[in-house]
């Protein structure tokens, strides 16, 4: 067995510093409080707003001449369905021919939206230049994937952006 040489004032200096920092949490912890007021505020007047993210869909490494153009974009969650809050999200297309009278002046793509449900929603389309191709996201779609179709050994300039706004 051990003996502890302990003095008393050491032991009430010790339960005093636990009492206060007992305290302390207590009153950050404790809605009403000021403490918990000032230690909250900071993340009450955290709101994000809207944002906007862009993927540019071009040839996979190693694909070669004429490798696949495809790329996968993640989603935000839309309709307040995620852990953060989305309300609206759009995936949209844009493609610019730089004016190159060689370039075809739409590129055919395939969008397919993912669902965490598992089903699939493919969509065919033709990319004008421009920014003209919307598509308002449900809240189930996890993410989508874009393949380009471009004629020929044509390369194309193409980009997705995902616009999102909070509540």
């Amino acid at each position: 067995m051990y003996a502890l040489n302990i003095k008393s004032r050491e032991v009430t200096h010790v339960l005093n510093m636990m009492t206060v920092t007992a305290a302390c949490l207590l009153l950050v912890y404790m809605p009403g409080s000021p403490a918990h007021s000032l230690v909250y505020k900071q993340r009450r007047t955290s709101v994000m707003g809207s944002g906007a993210y862009a993927v540019f869909i071009d040839q996979q490494a190693g694909g070669g001449p004429a490798g696949a153009m495809r790329r996968v974009v993640p989603l935000p969650p839309p309709h307040n369905s995620g852990a953060v809050k989305f309300t609206t999200v759009v995936l949209s297309l844009a493609y610019d021919n730089f004016g190159d009278p060689a370039a075809p002046a739409t590129i055919p793509a395939t969008v397919r939206v993912l669902r965490g449900s598992g089903t699939i929603d493919t969509i065919n389309l033709n990319i004008e230049v421009g920014r003209k191709w919307f598509h308002f996201l449900k809240a189930d779609d996890q993410a989508a994937s874009v393949q380009l179709n471009p004629p020929g050994t044509f390369r194309p300039q193409v980009t997705a952006m995902v616009e999102y706004t909070t509540p």
